[in-house]
């Protein structure tokens, strides 16, 4: 997978990464821990609970930067999570922001969102799978797939908000265009390359590294006149707990059960839940971080606890 950077010197024999993985992919081999790719789902737990920082994401930051410094044309999908990592600060401000260090243009993610949400709406009026799961969140997806292969035909087929708003961007300003996804996720970086979606990943807490290096002031800038402020704005309701189902229209999903599961604890149990019992009837809205997305890794300390 090529996603996690492994320091063999810092790591310390503590097997803390292998306490809080739930899905066990990390092994130790000659006192060194390694990811198993093949398990892994990209949660980021491991490399928040290393003390010694002996296993990093890799960044996109330095790619990013490259194209910035080749004049490429990137345009920035920033996800609502931005509302809590700079709170107090709005996306036209945000969206000056990044056109300072380079980016020719910001949008919402929560755009695709609105049409992702429309899409599950269509999927439940027609009430042909027997349960949905959202798909959303590509940690989720990966588990899924990897580790409850059975519950794999309940995936809706549906791409994520990141991934339809990258289509709906190309299709507005062109192939050449390249998609950078900005947000508190570390597993948004398994939707790369996919089709040319996304050029790259990067996290808030990377925006802000990268504001700080650029001594760009969020608190001296003016609002950018041009920003592409939504107009419906509900959508920005999925980084949190239920904000998908939130969205959801309630005619629309009248035929399913909606549940709201957070937390890979929690998804886990209940997709075993579904495997065991042969749950039938549900529309379920997942997502691998406790908080939903606003307890992101990526989020630089204000994520919920593990």
């Amino acid at each position: 997978m090529g996603f996690i950077e492994f320091q063999p010197a810092n790591c310390k024999n503590c097997y803390k990464c292998i306490r809080y993985c739930a899905v066990k992919a990390i092994s130790f081999q000659n006192e060194q821990a390694r990811v198993i790719d093949n398990e892994c789902i990209l949660c980021g737990r491991c490399t928040l609970v290393c003390p010694q920082n002996a296993k990093q994401m890799k960044s996109d930051l330095p790619k990013v930067q490259a194209a910035v410094r080749d004049n490429q044309k990137l345009i920035a999908s920033l996800a609502p999570s931005y509302a809590a990592a700079f709170q107090g600060v709005s996306f036209a401000v945000l969206s000056s922001a990044l056109k300072k260090l380079g980016f020719a243009q910001v949008e919402e993610t929560a755009i695709g969102a609105t049409e992702v949400s429309r899409e599950y709406e269509r999927l439940m009026q027609a009430g042909d799978m027997e349960n949905i799961l959202s798909t959303c969140c590509p940690s989720i997806i990966a588990l899924v797939e990897k580790h409850y292969p059975e519950l794999a035909p309940y995936l809706a087929p549906v791409a994520s908000p990141s991934t339809v708003h990258a289509r709906m961007i190309h299709a507005m300003y062109g192939s050449r265009a390249k998609v950078v996804f900005i947000g508190p996720c570390f597993a948004k970086k398994l939707e790369t390359g996919k089709q040319g979606d996304l050029f790259a990943v990067l996290t808030l807490a990377e925006l802000r590294r990268w504001l700080k290096e650029a001594k760009i002031e969020l608190e001296l800038l003016k609002s950018d006149e041009k920003a592409v402020e939504m107009q419906q704005t509900k959508s920005r309701l999925y980084p949190v707990p239920g904000g998908i189902v939130g969205t959801l229209d309630a005619h629309a999903r009248r035929k399913y059960h909606c549940l709201s599961v957070d937390g890979l604890d929690r998804c886990m149990q209940t997709l075993e839940a579904m495997r065991t019992h042969r749950m039938k009837g549900y529309f379920m809205e997942m997502s691998a971080c406790v908080g939903s997305c606003l307890g992101g890794p990526g989020m630089e300390g204000l994520g919920l606890p593990l």
